[in-house]
């Protein structure tokens, strides 16, 4: 069963996005990036590039052609993913192939609107049994 954790108080989504993308790879992870729109999928890729001056993390855009090749990809276009490990959700709206995952990664930043979908997305998920992980990123 997927295992979902709920990053909520993010003040900026695409770094901690970056970081759990970074610990997941480590970890040998296949990563899935459901991106909100284009230019949070450009910035997470931009973001990816210049994380560490000294290594790389093996990343696309979903409409590049190594897509099928490279062990993280983001998409903001909705396409249906092949098969991944981590799926890391940026996107407002729900989605029923989350249960393809092993990990489902939300992240929810401080914007109401933004608290709202994710609520939303919350009882979807908690209403098709799954166990759901919180953490509270403003404490830390």
């Amino acid at each position: 069963m997927t295992r979902i954790d709920f990053y909520t108080h993010i003040q900026d989504q695409n770094l901690l996005a970056q970081k759990l993308i970074e610990k997941a790879w480590q970890q040998k992870k296949t990563i899935w990036v459901r991106a909100a729109n284009q230019a949070q999928a450009e910035a997470i890729d931009l973001g990816l590039w210049q994380l560490h001056l000294t290594s790389v993390i093996p990343h696309c855009l979903s409409d590049d052609p190594l897509a099928k090749e490279v062990p993280i990809v983001i998409d903001a276009k909705g396409l249906a993913p092949w098969h991944y490990d981590c799926l890391v959700n940026l996107h407002p709206e729900q989605f029923d192939y989350f249960a393809r995952f092993e990990r489902l990664l939300e992240i929810v930043s401080t914007d109401e609107q933004d608290k709202q979908f994710a609520r939303l997305r919350f009882q979807h998920y908690r209403n098709r049994g799954f166990e759901i992980y919180t953490h509270n990123m403003s404490r830390k």
